[in-house]
């Protein structure tokens, strides 16, 4: 049996009850693990377990995935949380950049900063998923050459306003993104 932290970045159903989960996890990287009777309203498992969610995560390598043994919720969205619609589209793009299990500490802090920004986050700036793609793709080796006057906005992990709004940001950031995911094909 194997624990780890995770974030729940997307699920798929599969039968009636049934779920598989892409999880995000600090010491194994994308996972995908299937959830057993998670749908049913009798589930233990289900709201440890919510889209976006931050939770302890146990599972066992089956014969052919991962199922899930067991979650602890460490942290959730508000389901009125405005920024839900920021955290899909930061989790749709990890989860089309990333593949495979691979441990990666620095995307590991990346996303958990991200989400914990996003948690508690009143307003999102407008260019938060931007910046947040283009940290990402330099993360995973897609971005290897950025100006000068950005280094410090592209390799921190603060989400604070200082780094955000500035319109020159946008323009700067935007070839740069458009680069990375021409370099990544997707």
């Amino acid at each position: 049996m194997y624990h780890t932290e995770g974030i729940i970045l997307a699920y798929y159903n599969s039968g009636e009850a049934n779920k598989f989960l892409v999880a995000y996890t600090k010491d194994f990287g994308l996972l995908r693990i299937f959830a057993k009777s998670i749908r049913m309203a009798k589930s233990k498992l289900s709201r440890h377990a919510a889209l976006f969610s931050h939770s302890r995560l146990s599972f066992v390598y089956g014969r052919d995935f991962l199922r899930l043994t067991d979650a602890e919720l460490i942290t959730s969205f508000s389901p009125h949380n405005p920024s839900l619609m920021a955290a899909g589209k930061i989790s749709r793009l990890v989860v089309r950049l990333v593949n495979g299990e691979e441990k990666d500490d620095n995307l590991w802090q990346l996303l958990d900063s991200a989400f914990g920004f996003l948690r508690e986050a009143g307003k999102i700036p407008d260019d938060f998923d931007l910046l947040f793609g283009v940290r990402v793709l330099h993360r995973l080796g897609y971005v290897g050459v950025f100006p000068e006057n950005f280094k410090y906005a592209i390799l921190k992990n603060d989400w604070g306003v200082g780094t955000l709004g500035a319109s020159d940001l946008k323009y700067a950031l935007l070839p740069i993104f458009n680069s990375g995911l021409r370099v990544s094909q997707l």
